[in-house]
């Protein structure tokens, strides 16, 4: 009642100071009269030092918090905790997936007021940060990612046969990327512009008085909203560096995911420190020029994604839309590339259908379109699912020209069981055997460089570690962290359901050596 009677007592507001002014009202009646009246007196204690912490510390003070009392909850089953390998628990995807996982698996209806209490939270910073236009602390809070590796399984897979390719997620040469994009802005502004070359590891600066300067700072910036950069583990690791050093190297290579994209509409001056334009001697004043332009001409499609991104819950279900409405019928006359188009342009139909039935709010123009003006005020239309599908294209082709077509690549039929075969190793890493089995040799290194070799090696340390844990009652094998060795698994699997005979390469010959290190070292006696 209390609530509904300030929610009921507040103006309608007219402009962004008027709804800041009211986000503030509901920020104080939160954390003054609704955390105390329910949440016992020290859960309060904590909720209200919380969120009087900066921002960072904040976050790892939820992920703790939110964890503790995740794993003292009854849940409808449990879920592996997952390495998304995001980095830093500071990041706010953390704070996501453990509200998801809240939501899709707790029964207790007091643990579930405790995690909504930061889905409000949440969307109160954001929303403090938007409605002062501060979308470098928007930027900040939502730290590049809103679902990472949860992403990478939007887009359906393109087929060719035996073989599926990830349209989600994938990795191109930055300098490959760089003159697709260039070969776009040629087109539609019907201009020359320089490319970089393909295995050329410097830039330079633009000059000053270069007349396509303008063109090449369109180039960085969509090359920047496209991609993200990444460490090259196993898996690879998300990461928030520079595409371009300060000794003016470029990075090697990036991934290419709608996600970037999006989440990169809501603050385009990100995209300045995100490649690094300064070393590209744009300076930040007329990257603000010309960005302003841009931010003019598709003032609806950002202050959408805007939105989305600043509401816990609409985060979540614009996810869950998208994902289950992403199907799209490949066959008729397309060809690779206009497969991977209609992909694309499916996934932004769903985004104008989610503002519709969420939001009751309509998009002028596509959603997929970006309008872009030059500085005479010339302006063009950049079709973001042609791009797309233009780098898909590149690495399908890139792909089958290393790969021979199929090595490494789980086929059809194989699917069902490389599932089984994942979901038995779960299972086997969440119990025990007798003390009685005995102990199993695994190799330090493969001597026989064949996945089937690896793999073998691997079901033996498997055992070992149950068998450990099954002489130490004491100790719960659940509390083990195992990601590592299932992610390495899992691509040796792949593999190995292709043929076993295949060689481990040398990057997977070294983890080989690693994991079994590692884990041989946490159960020794």
């Amino acid at each position: 009642v209390n609530m509904i009677t300030l929610l009921g007592n507040m103006p309608e507001p007219k402009n962004d100071e008027e709804c800041y002014n009211n986000i503030e009202t509901f920020s104080r009646y939160i954390e003054k009269e609704w955390i105390p009246q329910n949440f016992s007196m020290t859960e309060t204690r904590e909720l209200q030092d919380l969120i009087k912490m900066p921002y960072s510390q904040m976050n790892s003070e939820v992920v703790y918090l939110l964890q503790e009392k995740y794993d003292s909850t009854k849940k409808k089953h449990e879920s592996s905790k997952q390495n998304y390998n995001m980095g830093s628990l500071n990041n706010f995807f953390w704070i996501r997936k453990w509200l998801d996982d809240y939501k899709r698996n707790v029964y207790d209806r007091e643990a579930e007021k405790f995690a909504y209490v930061f889905h409000v939270w949440y969307t109160i910073c954001f929303n403090e940060a938007l409605r002062q236009k501060r979308y470098g602390d928007l930027s900040f809070f939502l730290g590049g990612y809103i679902w990472g590796k949860d992403f990478d399984q939007m887009f359906p897979n393109a087929v060719y046969g035996n073989i599926q390719l990830n349209r989600s997620r994938f990795e191109l040469q930055t300098s490959v990327i760089y003159n697709l994009i260039t070969e776009r802005i040629e087109k539609i502004f019907e201009i020359r512009n320089e490319r970089l070359e393909e295995n050329g590891g410097r830039v330079s600066k633009i000059p000053e008085d270069d007349p396509q300067k303008e063109y090449k700072m369109f180039t960085w910036m969509l090359l920047g909203l496209f991609s993200n950069t990444f460490q090259v583990l196993l898996p690879p690791t998300l990461t928030r560096d520079s595409i371009v050093y300060t000794n003016y190297i470029l990075i090697g290579k990036v991934q290419i995911c709608m996600e970037n994209y999006i989440v990169g509409l809501c603050n385009l001056g990100e995209m300045y420190t995100k490649i690094n334009m300064e070393m590209l001697g744009i300076n930040w004043n007329e990257y603000i020029e010309f960005i302003t332009r841009i931010e003019n001409n598709n003032q609806e499609k950002i202050s959408a994604f805007r939105r989305i991104f600043t509401n816990i819950d609409l985060i979540s279900a614009f996810y869950d839309y998208c994902y289950y409405q992403r199907d799209v019928k490949e066959g008729g006359k397309k060809d690779a590339h206009g497969r991977t188009e209609a992909v694309v342009d499916r996934f932004f139909r769903n985004v104008e259908h989610f503002l519709m039935d969420y939001l009751s709010e309509h998009i002028e123009g596509k959603i997929n379109e970006l309008v872009i003006e030059n500085s005479q005020g010339i302006k063009r239309t950049i079709n973001i699912s042609e791009i797309y599908a233009d780098l898909f294209e590149e690495y399908e082709t890139e792909y089958m020209e290393k790969n021979d077509g199929n090595q490494g690549i789980v086929t059809m039929p194989q699917e069902e069981r490389y599932r089984k075969l994942m979901e038995q190793l779960n299972e086997d890493l969440l119990s025990t055997i007798s003390p009685l089995e005995a102990v199993r040799p695994v190799s330090g290194y493969l001597k026989k460089r064949t996945v089937d070799n690896a793999k073998a090696n691997l079901d033996k340390l498997v055992h070992n570690i149950r068998r450990y844990y099954g002489e130490r009652p004491y100790k719960d094998i659940r509390s083990l962290d195992t990601e590592r060795l299932k992610n390495y698994y899992g691509i040796i699997l792949k593999s190995w359901l292709v043929n076993p005979i295949l060689e481990v390469s040398d990057d997977l010959n070294e983890e080989y050596k690693r994991i079994v290190k590692y884990y041989n070292d946490l159960i020794k006696e």
